[in-house]
């Protein structure tokens, strides 16, 4: 017992002697001088590592205000899926989408509603812009267009380009029910 207390001794006495301050580094020289006016020589600090790395990088460390900042550097971006369209604001497609249903995209939709009529169904869903609109099959949508409807389900054809460049077509199925959607 005696020998655990002795060991706690020396490693607390180890610990704080490790936790000591370390003596200030001694002031260096200033490294250039600059002529003045009058040809004699001003001291000059010498430049701070951030001022260093600012300049060899060539661009402002500073974080934005509102948050992370992601510089590529040429790369490609590394959260931006590689089927084409992906958003509204990927590649300039926002200014070419036309307003209304024809421009949504199909993971923009979220089914709300679907009604029975004499005529058949007509699916009430919501768009990115907050707005519900009715949309019956055969609706062409920016990236795709409605195939088939039930009584719970909308399907939906959604065109895409893969990473080779080629067209494809995906089958999406969007539920009244969260939980069906996800089994599927």
């Amino acid at each position: 017992m005696k020998w655990m207390i002795v060991a706690l001794l020396a490693l607390a006495a180890g610990s704080a002697a490790a936790q000591a301050p370390a003596p200030a580094p001694p002031a260096t020289p200033p490294v250039e001088a600059a002529p003045d006016d009058e040809g004699e020589a001003m001291p000059m600090a010498p430049p701070s590592p951030d001022e260093t790395i600012k300049g060899l990088l060539g661009e402002d460390l500073e974080t934005p205000a509102d948050g992370y900042q992601y510089s590529s550097l040429g790369r490609r971006d590394p959260f931006v899926s590689l089927l084409r369209p992906v958003s509204a604001t990927s590649g300039g497609a926002a200014s070419q989408r036309p307003k209304g249903p024809t421009g949504f995209l199909v993971q923009e939709l979220t089914l709300r509603g679907i009604v029975r009529t004499a005529d058949g169904f007509i699916a009430l869903v919501q768009g990115p812009d907050g707005k519900s609109y009715p949309m019956r099959v055969g609706q062409k949508l920016y990236d795709g267009e409605i195939t088939g409807m039930d009584g719970a389900t909308m399907t939906l054809n959604q065109r895409y380009t893969d990473e080779f460049n080629r067209p494809r077509v995906n089958t999406v199925k969007k539920s009244l029910y969260p939980s069906e959607e996800a089994r599927q």
